[in-house]
């Protein structure tokens, strides 16, 4: 297949497959889980445990969504 269309299109198609996977699927997931880490161990400075609290979790969960429905990435 790579000797009929050539070196270049394949490479920029790959290119560009890997740009949009990257820009739509790995970023806003590495973002969201960073900013359920770095809430969780907020929660623990001010001596909160989210896993004895679940509403604790939900307002985690909601807050990281309403962080990333806001933010364009």
């Amino acid at each position: 297949m790579t000797a009929r269309l050539g070196v270049f299109p394949v490479l920029l198609v790959g290119t560009m497959f890997l740009f949009l996977m990257f820009n739509f699927l790995i970023q806003p997931l590495l973002f969201f889980i960073t900013s359920i880490l770095f809430i969780y161990y907020e929660a623990h400075i001010l001596c909160l445990n989210p896993l004895d609290r679940p509403e604790l979790l939900i307002k985690i969960f909601s807050i990281c969504y309403h962080i990333l429905n806001v933010i364009p990435l």
